[in-house]
């Protein structure tokens, strides 16, 4: 059972807004239910989006919005509820992360409860609880679907500020508590994220409730790419440790200001404190040091990196350069395939772009940058 009191007083300041109240005349199938204290964050959490209970908002990431509003022509929570109340309590078409993260915040804070939205950069979305994201690929560098695992563009959660009484008797883990009421994975049997303390995010503490892993994951885990050959067998290619989780945000109190709060999610990347963290949560969710289910990867010889140019604007051309690096004391010759995938923001492959095969020679211990055409991105993919 799910016990945690909210703070009466603490350094959060929030103003109640009138239209936030619901017509307390009028109810919700909610109301005609027995719960338990206990039961009640669960409750409210996966109210919020109606997967599998009927809640306020139902989501959508097809593109096809007939019916309904598209998520992207919302500018406020407050229709939202307005709607879901006038029509007896169906779902509101349609909504997507940010709409989930914004009315779960107007409700939280209608109750009483200090709350911010945040949104976290290159956010991922691990579904085996192994605290990597798996990514294939093959030879001819296409992104296969293999994996549910994702690397989200963004995604946006709210944090709720309450006392962890269940998790330590003093205090350790009061305060900031990530939620997150987007459908992603089912906790306890029903679709909800959280409430998740951030102090043990940000230490890696993944075997305290509720869905530590989940949340820690999406701001600090590693990406693993691999190359599936014809006759399926997987070679580990690289990980990367640094991308996932950038530039957490929140607004700030009393105007439009952003507030980076990415430090209070995990520790620099790159440091030694950084990798201690990381690894002490891999070994409390109980996996093997070696992730890679019994295959090693060699360190290449050569190494890879795109670098943009000119940066990423809807509809104008994007321009991209490969530099290539050698290890290697002797000189190899390299038949490079590039191949450029759209990708929706919430990390999954779409259509392709373009492919190209392209030869290069490289000289021991050489460095060369290889300049590549301009990539014509002559549509919008982001909500599709």
């Amino acid at each position: 059972h799910k016990k945690i009191h909210w703070f009466i007083s603490g350094p959060v300041h929030y103003k109640w807004e009138s239209n936030y109240i619901l017509d307390s005349t009028k109810t919700h199938s909610l109301s005609q239910m027995t719960v338990l204290e206990s039961n009640c964050n669960i409750i409210f959490l996966a109210q919020i989006n109606a997967n599998d209970d009927g809640g306020v908002l139902m989501g959508r990431w097809d593109g096809q919005y007939d019916g309904g509003v598209s998520p992207t022509h919302w500018n406020g929570s407050v229709e939202v509820l307005r709607r879901w109340l006038k029509y007896g309590g169906n779902p509101v078409k349609y909504g997507q992360c940010w709409v989930f993260a914004a009315v779960m915040c107007t409700v939280l804070r209608c109750l009483g409860i200090p709350c911010r939205v945040v949104t976290n950069f290159q956010s991922a979305h691990d579904t085996d609880k192994n605290l990597t994201i798996d990514e294939f690929f093959s030879k001819d560098g296409v992104r296969l679907k293999q994996s549910p695992d994702s690397v989200w563009n963004y995604h946006v959660w709210v944090e709720a500020w309450m006392r962890r009484p269940d998790l330590s008797a003093d205090s350790l883990y009061d305060g900031w508590q990530a939620v997150d009421p987007t459908p992603q994975e089912k906790s306890t049997g029903v679709y909800c994220c959280g409430p998740a303390p951030v102090k043990a995010i940000l230490q890696g503490h993944v075997d305290l409730k509720y869905d530590v892993p989940f949340v820690f994951a999406e701001v600090n885990a590693d990406r693993v790419t691999w190359m599936v050959f014809a006759d399926g067998s997987k070679k580990k290619i690289s990980t990367d440790t640094v991308s996932v989780g950038q530039n957490i945000s929140t607004k700030a109190v009393g105007s439009d200001k952003r507030v980076d709060i990415t430090a209070n999610y995990k520790h620099a990347e790159g440091t030694e404190k950084e990798r201690a963290v990381y690894n002490q949560a891999v070994k409390r969710v109980n996996i093997p040091e070696e992730n890679s289910n019994g295959i090693h990867d060699d360190k290449p010889g050569v190494s890879m990196k795109i670098v943009e140019l000119t940066k990423p604007i809807s509809g104008k051309d994007i321009e991209l350069k490969l530099v290539l690096n050698s290890n290697d004391s002797v000189t190899r010759k390299l038949v490079i395939n590039v191949n450029v995938q759209a990708m929706r923001y919430n990390g999954i492959p779409s259509s392709q772009i373009q492919t190209e095969l392209k030869e290069q020679k490289l000289l021991p211990n050489q460095g060369r940058v290889k300049m590549f055409q301009s990539l014509s991105m002559s549509r919008p993919t982001m909500f599709n």
